[in-house]
Parts: structure tokens; C-alpha cells; sequence
């Protein structure tokens, strides 16, 4: 079994490998920038943070726009304080794009929560359930610095590639669990949770964002 869990280990590595020569060579879709002038290392949050960037800056392109990403400070909002006391700054969501009044932001988390959600949030430990509510109130602020009509929240975890491809076979159907945050009123959310693996085409993996976002263009 040990042998088993290295294995599964060592071909995340690999496919996380070839994540990162697929953003480094596409540095305008959220490329491993930070990186250049480091000593080398594999960090993979921030190489998954960097993979999703890549395959919202791809959704962006099949709706003829542009996304813009945290690791270049493009997302960049700042929190304005009134008086000298003051703690945070600024939100930096990972990815964004605007497009015919709507707002797309993602953000990534390089944690076991896909798994968790379906085994039953109420099995849940309280480390996840504390994790994924402070997930879901930073994302809920980077939408609350968008004035569009329709905000579109992803919170995007990792899955294996069998599970993404099951996701993929049935049209979607379990690739999104969608929530609607005060649907009544017009600063209304919609919160996505999905997940996405290391070694499937961005391109692949944004085609089935596109229909399931937006399945009437």
C-alpha cells in the first residue's frame, strides 16, 4: 500500500511537472513568474494556483476577452482605511475576467476538500469545515469589488484525472456544485465549487467550464 501512495505521488509530481512547462511557456496565462531567479523548487499550491489561472485565462479567450491573473498583480484591489490604524490592504483573487456584465473570478485551493464535500459535510473534521468557510468569505469579497450584474465565484480544488474525465462523460453534470449567495437581491452571488487534475489541456478543461457557465453562447 505504501509503495502504492508513492507511486500516485510521484505521478502527481510528473503531471504537476508538466503543468508548469505548459504555464511557463504560456507566461501570459498565468506563468510561474515568481519563480524565475529562485532556487527551484516544486511548490504545488502555488503551481496549482498558477494551472487554474491558466484555465480561466482559456475560458476567457472562448468568450473573446481577457483574463486577468494575481501572480502578475493584476487583480490587485485595495482596501481604502479611513484612519491611521489599519490591517490588510488589498484582495488579489488568482484569476478574473469581466465580460457582457458579468464577473468570473477563481480562486484556487490546494486541498482534499473535493473529496470531503462528497463524503458528507457533516462527517466533515472541523479543521475542513473551518478551512472551507474562510474559502468561502474571501471569496465572497473579491465578488463584493465587482459591481457587475452577474458574479460567477469558482473555488477550485484538485481531483485525479478519472474523476475529472467521469465529470467530463456526463456532460458536467457533477463537475459544479452551485450555490446562489442572497439570490433576491442585485448584489446576488452564484458560488461554484469544482475541481480540476493536473495532466488534462487547459483548453479541455475550460470548454467544459464554457457550457457549464454559459450554455447559451
Amino acid at each position: 500500500v505504501a509503495g502504492v501512495g508513492r507511486r500516485e505521488d510521484v505521478r502527481i509530481a510528473l503531471e504537476a511537472f508538466e503543468a508548469m512547462r505548459w504555464t511557463r511557456d504560456n507566461s501570459g496565462l498565468g506563468g510561474l513568474h515568481t519563480q524565475k531567479g529562485l532556487a527551484w523548487k516544486l511548490n504545488m499550491e502555488q503551481t496549482f494556483e498558477a494551472w487554474v489561472s491558466a484555465v480561466l485565462s482559456r475560458l476567457a479567450k472562448l468568450k473573446g476577452t481577457q483574463a486577468k491573473i494575481g501572480s502578475l498583480n493584476q487583480t490587485v484591489k485595495p482596501i481604502v482605511w479611513q484612519q491611521q490604524t489599519r490591517t490588510q490592504g488589498s484582495f488579489i483573487p488568482d484569476a478574473e475576467f469581466t465580460v457582457e456584465g458579468c464577473a468570473v473570478l477563481a480562486d484556487a485551493k490546494y486541498k482534499g476538500h473535493w473529496e470531503d464535500f462528497h463524503t458528507g459535510w457533516h462527517n466533515a473534521r472541523e479543521d475542513v469545515k473551518e478551512s472551507h468557510r474562510q474559502d468561502l468569505l474571501q471569496i465572497v469579497a473579491y465578488a463584493a469589488t465587482h459591481a457587475h450584474a452577474r458574479k460567477v465565484c469558482l473555488l477550485v480544488y484538485p481531483c485525479s484525472k478519472e474523476e475529472w474525465f467521469a465529470m467530463e462523460e456526463n456532460q458536467g453534470k457533477s463537475a459544479f456544485l452551485r450555490a446562489q449567495i442572497a439570490p433576491a437581491s442585485q448584489t446576488g452571488v452564484e458560488l461554484v465549487l469544482t475541481a480540476i487534475p493536473f495532466g488534462v489541456s487547459p483548453d479541455r478543461i475550460a470548454k467544459l467550464w464554457h457550457t457549464l457557465l454559459f450554455p447559451d453562447t
